[in-house]
């Protein structure tokens, strides 16, 4: 039997115990006490699981009659999948999110190699099956990057750098770079140049390694004001910084700021870049933006504004500023049809040094119009929304972009979901007034 001791299911919001997954040993999870889960469309069985020591994968079988997810696709009923160590399983898509996690976890090189291969299958199906939330729920989430990228934010005050399988984990291990990750070659106290450099105590590599077996996103976070002034070459110190990663022999995000303001450290905007995001929403009343803000982003730990709810745009504005000042990430629930009222929420996400990207539902007119006279039928707390509204979005609407300051822009199909048979033949009926 292969060298492990335990096999574990674990909440990643912790909020309930780990879940102990015996070897070959059928355990079913759902609803109930044991995962503090009381939503009723999800089974008592919702899932059964058995994990496999030797092979250190774990069977899942989806037994509930609403959708599980695993790494954000979709599972079948009655159809059996492999979850590896750190794979994601949705209790419900999108929702109830737990991690599995063998103790002692597999060899770097073993993960690298299942990952690789798994990312390789899963590529077109994640294309097809992620294409509602793939900005959102993980650029940096849970599946590993399968190629190094940098990202420029901010005009450049900030430059990421996203080594090969950087895997986003709920514990994050962060390190400055000079004096603590690597030191000098030449004994000087600054560097020479880009090439004067080496790592600072032997111990370092494997500490690092350590870390990231133990379930940790590895960070380097480092204030480097010459690229700004334009003393240091920005495109020596990129490439200083890969080789640093790649002698280090661990998957790393590194963190540049160039210059002075929110991003240079001790002030908190690459830590607020590691941490939170903003996300605006773009559609009509009607086009489902509370239903995919609900579905897929607050289960994802995205704080909820929405108009409706707190009266005025500025107080969503100093609710949007509070919660990324605490470090969390936002979902914007407004219609936001024109540059006017995206861009209040965009300066806002650029104040506080994080990304911001912009989801437009795609749901046509019509269509919002269908759904509105459905929630009427369906919602007695539902207000009715007339036509006029309706065609009053449409006319201030502008079609959003990135020249706004946007880093994504992500187009998003209505796809509805319906836990009660009933509920579901009403609304493909035909509803609209002739």
């Amino acid at each position: 039997m292969a060298d492990v001791r335990n096999c574990i299911l674990r909440c990643i919001r912790n909020s309930h115990d780990p879940i102990i997954l015996p070897d070959e040993e059928e355990i079913f999870v759902g609803r109930g006490p044991v995962t503090k889960i009381t939503d009723k469309k999800c089974s008592r069985n919702q899932v059964s699981l058995r994990a496999d020591y030797d092979a250190m994968q774990v069977r899942i079988k989806q037994m509930g009659p609403n959708t599980t997810g695993v790494n954000g696709l979709a599972l079948k009923k009655s159809e059996t999948q492999v979850l590896r160590h750190g794979d994601r399983l949705e209790i419900l898509l999108g929702q109830y999110v737990h991690r599995v996690e063998f103790e002692p976890p597999p060899s770097v090189d073993k993960l690298r190699t299942e990952r690789d291969g798994k990312k390789r299958k899963l590529d077109e199906a994640s294309r097809v099956n992620k294409k509602l939330c793939d900005e959102s729920l993980n650029m940096d989430v849970d599946e590993p990057s399968s190629e190094s990228k940098w990202e420029t934010i901010d005009n450049g005050k900030l430059l990421i750098y996203t080594a090969k399988h950087v895997v986003a984990q709920p514990k994050i291990a962060a390190y400055d770079l000079d004096g603590t990750i690597i030191t000098t070659q030449s004994g000087n106290v600054f560097p020479k140049d880009c090439n004067d450099w080496k790592i600072s105590f032997s111990e370092v590599p494997g500490k690092l390694k350590k870390l990231h077996n133990d379930g940790y996103k590895i960070v380097f976070m480092t204030n480097q004001a010459g690229i700004g002034r334009g003393s240091t070459n920005v495109e020596d110190f990129k490439a200083k910084v890969v080789r640093i990663v790649n002698k280090l022999g661990v998957p790393v995000q590194t963190f540049i700021s160039t210059g002075k303001g929110i991003y240079r450290k001790p002030a908190p905007g690459m830590w607020n870049a590691l941490v939170g995001k903003v996300v605006v929403l773009v559609g009509s009343p009607g086009s489902g933006k509370s239903f995919f803000a609900s579905t897929y982003l607050v289960p994802e730990g995205y704080h909820h504004v929405n108009r409706d709810t707190l009266g005025s745009w500025q107080k969503c504005v100093s609710v949007l500023e509070s919660a990324l000042a605490a470090g969390k990430s936002v979902v914007i629930d407004n219609t936001n049809p024109d540059k006017e009222s995206r861009q209040r929420f965009i300066n806002a996400a650029h104040k506080h040094g994080v990304k911001c990207r912009c989801f437009v539902l795609k749901t046509s007119m019509q269509h919002a119009k269908h759904n509105n006279k459905f929630r009427e039928y369906t919602d007695d707390n539902h207000e009715p929304i007339s036509d006029m509204v309706i065609n009053m979005y449409k006319k201030k609407y502008a079609e959003p972009s990135q020249d706004e300051g946007f880093n994504a822009i992500v187009k998003i199909n209505f796809i509805p979901k319906f836990c009660d048979p009933e509920l579901e033949k009403l609304y493909k009926l035909y509803l609209l007034e002739k």
